[in-house]
């Protein structure tokens, strides 16, 4: 949204993740994943970094569809690009060609992720590693968060993907911006600290 473009355009939009796709090596994985995949700013970058062969996407919004793949074309259509609808355990299952251990998963949606997460999508994916955004912030949180937690804890080891200051006094170009100027322009428009987990396979 408008909310975070500045901050997408410096590169400090949602640093956690940035830094661990920034990590992930070439044939790591073959597929990402994009469940809220929003305007594909993940899933073409991934293609256009070629950190992956392979992005197939659900975004419950026709319109965020549309600019998926449009996204995609303006970048030079890297890769393979599929672009679905709502994600459910089902339409998961019966992806075509996926192998769940070379496949890296971002969920995004906006508190389903505590209706989506369930013992049936964890055998789903089982072997995929999954990076999830906890909204923190949902009605839901204090009554699901933990239940998802040992449901998780089954298939996968849990990694907390540690909070990261946005330090706004060493880019050149916001010298001479008011603090509150820049505190605004790394701004994501959250209503708290973030809450990510990182989901690696169990052995």
């Amino acid at each position: 949204g408008g909310k975070d473009l500045a901050s997408m355009l410096i590169g400090t939009y949602e640093l956690e993740l940035l830094n661990i796709f920034n990590d992930i090596q070439k044939n790591q994985f073959d597929n990402f994943i994009d469940i809220g995949a929003a305007d594909g700013y993940y899933a073409c970058g991934m293609l256009v970094a070629k950190k992956v062969k392979r992005s197939i996407c659900f975004e419950i919004s026709e319109e965020g569809r549309r600019v998926i793949n449009e996204n995609w074309l303006l970048n030079g259509a890297p890769g393979t690009l599929e672009i679905f609808g709502e994600a459910n355990t089902d339409n998961l299952k019966n992806l075509n060609g996926v192998d769940y251990s070379k496949t890296l998963i971002l969920m995004d949606i906006e508190g389903e992720e505590f209706d989506l997460i369930d013992e049936n999508f964890l055998n789903a994916v089982r072997g995929a590693t999954l990076i999830v955004e906890i909204h923190n912030w949902d009605k839901r949180f204090c009554k699901s968060y933990e239940s998802i937690l040992r449901a998780i804890n089954k298939y996968f080891r849990i990694e907390i993907i540690q909070p990261i200051d946005r330090p706004t006094n060493s880019l050149p170009f916001l010298q001479t911006y008011t603090d509150e100027n820049r505190a605004l322009i790394v701004s994501e428009g959250r209503p708290c600290v973030m809450r990510f987990l990182k989901l690696v396979p169990k052995k």
